[in-house]
């Protein structure tokens, strides 16, 4: 068993080497966000433990929340989503951090997983960039052979859509 680090590549997706040069994508705080691939796995793998994602992010506002969540997808590209306690269409794990409680404790910290202090607030100087350390939650998952991990960053939580129709549409009353 080994720690494994992963670099995002624009246009490619998730590699164990950084690239040569740095890149920029930019999306908007209520959009799809950008999306990280590794390709399809040879053979079952699996991924168990922490895991942390870094990231440096500039901001046209004084505070941005970056959502980070691990997806499975099947050959055909499709997510797989798992039941979790609290959602029953979950994907493999998240994360997220409100870039304004970026500060960190070096002293409690571990290499994967940042301690954020969250007693200071500390506004982003809009086009100035800012290193982020994002904790996702441990997991532990076996990917089968054809499948792929993939990691997207997002300014909004994590959406998908229900499967299948909705059978309890429509409008509640509460009578007290």
């Amino acid at each position: 068993m080994r720690r494994v680090s992963f670099s995002c590549v624009f246009g490619f997706g998730l590699a164990e080497h950084a690239p040569s040069e740095r890149q920029r994508a930019q999306f908007t705080a209520r959009s799809e966000g950008l999306m990280f691939t590794l390709p399809a796995v040879e053979h079952d793998v699996e991924f168990t433990g922490p895991a942390a994602m870094k990231l440096f992010v500039s901001s046209s506002t004084e505070d941005a929340d970056l959502f980070v969540t691990v997806h499975l997808f099947d050959p055909s590209g499709t997510e797989v989503l798992f039941s979790a306690a609290s959602e029953p269409n979950a994907p493999v794990s998240q994360g997220w951090l409100r870039m304004s409680h970026r500060e960190v404790d070096p002293e409690l910290s571990l290499p994967y997983r940042s301690w954020h202090r969250h007693t200071t607030i500390s506004p982003l100087v809009p086009g100035h960039i800012y290193e982020a350390d994002v904790e996702i939650w441990p997991l532990s998952i076996v990917v089968p052979a054809g499948y792929r991990l993939g990691v997207s960053v997002r300014g909004q939580d994590y959406i998908h859509p229900a499967p299948g129709p909705a059978r309890h549409a429509g409008q509640r009353t509460v009578l007290a």
